[in-house]
C-alpha cells in the first residue's frame, strides 16, 4: 500500500510539472507569446497638405482628400518591430487652386486635350476644377513600437508604396450667375455648362506613382490619428508647356 502512494505521489509531481511546462511562455517584456502572421483588411482617410514647391503650376493644389483601403499581411520580428505588405487603393481628390482650362488639339478630325493651361480670359462667375487619381499598388511597411506592452500609444512607421493609376482627370466646371432686380422682386439665371475634363489618354497625366513615406500615428487622440509626411520620387502631371515633371510632397493627416 505504501508502495502505491508513493508511486501516485510521484506521478502528480510529474503531471504537475509537465502542465507548467506547457503554459504560454512570457517574452523578456512580460507579454504573452501572440501569433507572429496577422492578415488585415482596413480602411482610412484624410487629408492632405502639399507643398508649395509647384505654385507656378496649373496643377498645383494646396490641400486634398485621400481614401484608402489595404490589405495586408503582417509579420512580428520582435515584440518592437512588425514588417507588412499586402495590396492597397488609394482614391486621391485635389481641388486646383487656380482657374485653369483645357488645351485643345485636333486629330484626325477629333479633339483632344493637350493638358492644362491658366484661365486667361477673365471668370465670370466660379470655376471649380478637381484632379481626381486611383491608384491600386503594393505598400511596405516596417513599423516600430517604442512601447510594445501597449502599441496603441505610439507607432513609427516607414513605408513605401509603388502604385498604378487606374484612373485619373481633372474635372473642370463653371458656373455663371446674373441677376436682375427690379424693385423687390430679384431674378437668378443660371448659365453653367455641363464642365468639361481632360481626356483619358491626355499624356500630362502620368500614371506610375513611387512614394516614400514617413509616419507618427497613436489611437488615443480624438481626431487626428496619424500624421505621414511623403514624397512622389515619380512625376504626378508633366507640364504640356515645358515637359517638366511636377512631383508631389508633403503631409498627409489621418483621422
Amino acid at each position: 500500500m505504501r508502495h502505491t502512494l508513493t508511486l501516485m505521489a510521484a506521478l502528480v509531481v510529474a503531471f504537475g510539472l509537465q502542465a507548467q511546462s506547457n503554459t504560454a511562455t512570457a517574452d523578456t517584456l512580460g507579454q504573452a507569446e501572440q501569433p507572429h502572421v496577422s492578415l488585415q483588411l482596413g480602411l482610412g482617410g484624410g487629408a492632405t497638405l502639399y507643398s508649395n514647391m509647384y505654385d507656378d503650376s496649373p496643377y498645383y493644389s494646396r490641400y486634398g482628400l485621400f481614401v484608402q483601403v489595404p490589405l495586408m499581411f503582417g509579420y512580428e520580428v520582435s515584440p518592437r518591430w512588425e514588417l507588412r505588405a499586402g495590396l492597397r487603393y488609394d482614391f486621391c481628390f485635389d481641388p486646383l487652386y487656380y482657374p485653369v482650362k483645357v488645351n485643345y488639339a485636333e486629330r484626325d478630325g477629333l479633339a483632344y486635350s493637350q493638358g492644362l493651361d491658366f484661365e486667361s480670359a477673365p471668370v465670370n462667375g466660379k470655376q471649380s476644377a478637381y484632379a481626381l487619381r486611383s491608384y491600386i499598388g503594393i505598400p511596405l511597411q516596417a513599423t516600430w513600437y517604442p512601447y510594445p506592452r501597449e502599441k496603441r500609444l505610439l507607432q513609427f512607421q516607414f513605408d513605401l508604396f509603388a502604385g498604378y493609376a487606374v484612373g485619373r482627370t481633372v474635372m473642370i466646371n463653371h458656373r455663371s450667375v446674373s441677376r436682375t432686380i427690379a424693385g423687390d422682386q430679384v431674378n437668378w439665371s443660371d448659365t453653367s455648362p455641363l464642365g468639361e475634363e481632360l481626356t483619358t489618354d491626355d499624356n500630362t497625366l502620368l500614371r506610375w506613382r513611387l512614394e516614400l513615406g514617413a509616419t507618427v500615428s497613436t489611437d488615443v487622440l480624438g481626431l487626428i490619428h496619424g500624421v505621414r509626411f511623403f514624397g512622389n520620387l515619380l512625376p504626378t502631371y508633366r507640364d504640356p508647356l515645358t515637359g517638366d515633371g511636377v512631383y508631389l510632397f508633403g503631409m498627409n493627416f489621418y483621422l
